[in-house]
């Protein structure tokens, strides 16, 4: 990811300790019963039925981030990350980036190589503000370069990452394309680990 989120950027025995470095995404069936959208606050009581084919399960050394998906809000950018996940591109990668509003990885292993995406970018879809919890597409300068990074907002970023006018021009925004529904206490520990400072971002000094 880049601005806000910077740049897009074997099995058998083996299997259990990839799983326990890396960060892997799997469609995971699942029905979330009871879900507001706000990770931490009191929920709904009525049950929300959501499609299995719409929940990723994010699992880290540090524990599993469930997202639920929003196709409702960003359509084109939710059938592009399920194909990266059926194609395996997050199997390995890793968390690299963590500031004090958000965390981010899709685009860099474990052992720091770059893992370019194998599909064009996707158009950006601005639909829901970038809240606490919220997972969003990450990008470069250029509105539409959006491809296989993210990055989860551990803070409510939702005026900073908002379309608006810059002394450089109309910044488009960023697209929230899920929610955090568990794990958010995840996210956080992530956002708490040490830290080096290298091009105005701060990376992860261990990657998850």
């Amino acid at each position: 990811m880049e601005s806000a989120a910077h740049g897009d950027r074997q099995k058998g025995t083996r299997w259990s300790s990839v799983a326990a470095l890396a960060v892997m995404f799997v469609l995971f069936f699942y029905f979330v019963l009871s879900y507001d959208g706000n990770p931490g606050n009191a929920m709904r009581p009525e049950a929300v039925r959501v499609s299995p084919s719409n929940i990723l399960r994010i699992v880290t050394p540090l524990g599993a981030i469930r997202v639920v998906l929003r196709p409702d809000a960003a359509p084109k950018t939710v059938e592009h990350v399920k194909e990266l996940v059926r194609m395996g591109h997050y199997e390995l990668a890793a968390f690299y980036r963590s500031e004090k509003s958000l965390v981010q990885g899709g685009g860099v292993t474990q052992g720091r190589e770059l893992r370019p995406s194998p599909l064009a970018p996707v158009e950006l879809e601005y639909a829901m503000p970038n809240t606490r919890g919220t997972v969003a597409l990450a990008r470069g300068e250029d509105e539409n370069s959006g491809n296989a990074e993210f990055f989860i907002n551990i803070r409510d970023n939702s005026e900073a990452l908002a379309p608006q006018d810059t002394m450089v021009g109309m910044d488009a925004g960023y697209a929230v394309f899920g929610d955090v529904v568990q794990g958010i206490e995840i996210v956080e520990a992530i956002s708490g680990m040490p830290t080096t400072s290298s091009g105005g971002l701060r990376l992860l000094n261990e990657l998850v």
